[in-house]
């Protein structure tokens, strides 16, 4: 399904931690929480999924690898249908203990993978626990092969 210019939707992907204890509501919400945790390694400790050595520290798990790529298998599933029935926008969360490592870095590299399969759609890409929000217009995005 591809939305027109004028349509108000969009794919809102936003991480979490568990442990702040506020409710997310998102259409699609997951926990990664089976990965290695970068928080216990102490020279990853103070940095967050937003840095290269964490992405590469959690996106170097084969499980990450697999969940991202079965996480983007379901949004092509079912993103058509879940759109045509919701109002506003459709929401992944993805969830850690912290909300400040794993989830981060799985929610970036959904974005990437998002931008390329879904090229005609708005992205956001908030990380709540990080207070930081981006917006993604893929049709200025160059596309990757």
């Amino acid at each position: 399904m591809k939305l027109n210019k004028s349509s108000p939707k969009s794919i809102v992907l936003t991480s979490f931690g568990y442990k702040s204890n506020e409710k997310i509501h998102a259409n699609m919400l997951f926990d990664v929480r089976f990965l290695d945790n970068p928080f216990w390694e102490p020279a990853l400790r103070d940095l967050t999924g937003l840095d290269q050595p964490v992405k590469n520290y959690v996106l170097d798990q084969v499980a990450a690898k697999e969940f991202v790529d079965d996480v983007v298998n379901l949004m092509t599933k079912y993103l058509d249908k879940s759109l045509a029935k919701a109002e506003g926008n459709f929401t992944i969360a993805i969830g850690c203990t912290g909300g400040q490592h794993r989830s981060v870095a799985v929610i970036e590299a959904l974005a990437n993978q998002i931008i390329n399969k879904f090229a005609s759609y708005h992205i956001i890409v908030k990380h709540r626990e990080l207070h930081y929000e981006k917006e993604i217009n893929t049709l200025d995005v160059p596309l990757k092969s």
